[in-house]
């Protein structure tokens, strides 16, 4: 059978997934790379850190990231946004503010982590579902803003 990979199914029966743990103590943005989908990337507590997502065209559709940050001091201080691809937007779902394709979301509150799961739906779309609840004042699947 060979050694398992990073990523898929291995000889136990079990399915992981990739996970990156990105070091922000001097970086104040990171670009994910397509090669990554379906990979969860892991934010450390920082000052503040833009998470730019990748240029998506119809060949990329599908692209998928779990992104997880930790507790924030600031709602301004994790970022996600399309900066790369200034005609791409991101919908929220479960939420008003994904009306009109935002280019940047943050979390709305501080008290929790926060997760978001963004999915390329087409040319020019991102889905962004929250994953997890951000502390008690959150909504049930977490509170998300356009920045």
């Amino acid at each position: 059978m060979g050694y398992p990979s990073k990523i898929g199914q291995y000889r136990d029966g079990t399915f992981r997934k990739n996970v990156i743990e990105v070091s922000t103590a001097s970086t104040a943005s990171y670009v994910v790379r397509e090669e990554d989908s379906g990979s969860v990337l892991r934010f450390g507590v920082v000052s503040t850190v833009a998470v730019q997502l990748p240029r998506i065209s119809s060949k990329w559709l599908g692209l998928t990231y779990d992104i997880f940050f930790s507790t924030a001091d600031a709602t301004g201080d994790y970022t996600i946004d399309t900066s790369l691809d200034s005609s791409a937007g991101i919908w929220i779902m479960y939420s008003s503010g994904g009306v009109g394709s935002p280019s940047t979301i943050t979390p709305a509150t501080t008290d929790g982590p926060h997760g978001m799961r963004v999915t390329a739906i087409s040319s020019v779309v991102w889905m962004g579902e929250p994953l997890m609840v951000g502390g008690s004042s959150a909504k049930p699947h977490g509170k998300w803003s356009t920045a």
